[in-house]
């Protein structure tokens, strides 16, 4: 199903953010053109498997002072199970465009950086003094995601240092890939692993006292990459919950889990975990490939559907996102 729609324009927005004409334009371009294509997901949730692409895009008259940039999006009408070892999953993918998903690009990052969006912060004044606190104390940089949400949930983005995450997996893998690499790299995987661990609990329990609202859960999103994108969500009003999420034996079983999922899938680009938090462990959400295809669990799928049907019969309230930068 093909929808059209805008999604941004000059006239500035519930938090008097404008987006320049210009910048509209190199927006448009990059969707047509571009390598990568936004997703098309509902309410800025990371967790629900992208239901389509805006793969077309173009700027024109809004009304008589504002422009906007007018998309098409297609919501993935082509939908097949698969049963792979006894397990149930869903593949979704376009009729339309084969490119990857913006949010699946690899961008390499010299060094740990942390994303929040300034309107979970009081002031930006706030925003500064978080920034400066973990950059005095680690030399973190803290930089701006915009949701275009009136009042988004509270969430902090972890971009990670691709050699921290060999690492990882060096530190956690089987004995016979600590033999095979040797002691020295070990004790340096172990080293970096432990500052790393000491920034992410700093940056974690100081945005308790700045995120805001501070009535809903905290989303934290780990992400890096190899040779493709490895993402870890948890959703938790608990800072203490976060910080043990990502403990040596909870990651532990992402590295095993992973190893399972690349024997059953290929051309991966992004692998995406939750952390259920009632069984204090983390399971396999949806993963996309270099064709733009995704697929995801059956219980992954349901939800996002559930969410697609009150969009398609709700469309002027529902809340529809476009994952990827303008």
């Amino acid at each position: 199903m093909i929808y059209k729609g805008i999604a941004a324009t000059t006239h500035a927005d519930a938090h008097n953010m404008i987006i320049s004409k210009e910048a509209l334009e190199k927006a448009a371009f990059d969707i047509s053109n571009g390598k990568y294509v936004p997703s098309f997901g509902v309410g800025h949730d990371l967790t629900i498997m992208p239901i389509g692409k805006v793969y077309k895009a173009y700027v024109d008259k809004f009304d008589e002072e504002d422009y906007a940039l007018y998309t098409e999006q297609e919501v993935f009408d082509n939908i097949y199970d698969t049963i792979i070892d006894g397990e149930k999953y869903i593949l979704a993918k376009s009729e339309v465009d084969n490119r990857p998903f913006a949010l699946d690009e690899i961008t390499f990052n010299e060094k740990l950086v942390i994303e929040a969006d300034p309107v979970n912060f009081e002031s930006h004044e706030k925003l500064l003094e978080y920034s400066s606190n973990l950059n005095d104390e680690f030399g973190v940089d803290v930089s701006n995601i915009f949701r275009k949400s009136v009042i988004p949930d509270p969430e902090l983005v972890f971009k990670l240092v691709e050699s921290s995450v060999k690492y990882l997996f060096i530190y956690l893998s089987s004995k016979q890939v600590i033999e095979r690499v040797g002691d020295a790299l070990v004790d340096t995987a172990l080293n970096e692993l432990k500052s790393l661990y000491e920034i992410i609990k700093k940056a974690i329990r100081s945005g308790t006292t700045y995120l805001l609202p501070k009535d809903r859960p905290v989303t934290y999103v780990f992400r890096g990459n190899l040779d493709y994108l490895i993402e870890l969500v948890i959703k938790t009003k608990n800072p203490d919950t976060a910080i043990e999420s990502v403990g040596k034996d909870k990651l532990k079983e992402v590295i095993d889990k992973i190893d399972g999922i690349k024997e059953q899938f290929s051309m991966l680009r992004r692998v995406q975990f939750i952390y259920n938090e009632i069984e204090n462990k983390w399971e396999f959400n949806y993963l996309t490939t270099e064709k733009g295809e995704v697929i995801g669990t059956e219980k992954s799928y349901k939800k996002s559907a559930k969410l697609v049907d009150l969009y398609l019969r709700n469309s002027d309230e529902a809340n529809i996102s476009i994952g990827g930068s303008l």
